[in-house]
């Protein structure tokens, strides 16, 4: 608060988990102004299994399915690039399985671009964003016009093993100059350590 002055606004999604970190985050900054917006669901959220599910819960659920802890441990033994990829898709189709989650890409990625237009039509200075992994990756891309389809781009300060990607609670920097939304730091998680 002290480094980027006063927020005007805290937009969040509403499922479960972004309301209470919305609502962590007003109170620390006492601000009163949230705003929830249903553009900042991720893809899929709403039906999700995990939607309203805290970290430890997911990590213990995670941690019972045999098939996705397999695919994980080949993956991070695979060296080639090209059949990483090829694990990589395998562990997304069963984590949507698991989840029972249904993405739509181009739904989620409209509904950014409309938060975005809908964020450069207001007048507010400093704004934060409380939303989910997906949605903020989503964000990125399209700030940095990068294909929303390419699952294969992450774009982080923040190292993760043998990935770069936006994680759990990451602080992204933004701003808006001459109309466009530009990129001022890439997700990290240094305010954690």
């Amino acid at each position: 608060n002290i480094e980027y002055g006063k927020i005007d606004v805290i937009f969040y999604s509403p499922i479960k988990r972004c309301v209470e970190t919305a609502n962590i985050i007003a109170n620390e900054l006492k601000n009163k102004n949230l705003q929830e917006n249903k553009l900042l669901i991720e893809a899929g959220e709403e039906n999700h299994l995990f939607s309203g599910m805290n970290k430890k819960e997911i990590d213990e659920f995670m941690s019972k399915q045999k098939k996705h802890i397999k695919l994980n441990e080949e993956y991070k033994k695979e060296n080639n690039v090209f059949k990483k990829i090829k694990i990589q898709e395998k562990i997304i189709n069963e984590e949507l399985k698991i989840t029972n989650s249904k993405p739509d890409v181009d739904g989620l990625e409209n509904n950014c671009k409309k938060f975005l237009t809908q964020l450069k039509k207001l007048d507010y200075k400093r704004v934060i964003v409380v939303s989910h992994r997906g949605t903020i990756q989503m964000f990125l891309k399209i700030i940095c016009n990068i294909n929303a389809y390419n699952m294969n781009i992450k774009i982080s300060s923040q190292e993760n093993n043998d990935k770069v990607d936006v994680n759990n609670c990451s602080i992204t920097g933004v701003i808006l100059e001459n109309n466009k939304f530009k990129l001022v730091f890439a997700p990290t998680i240094n305010h954690l350590l």
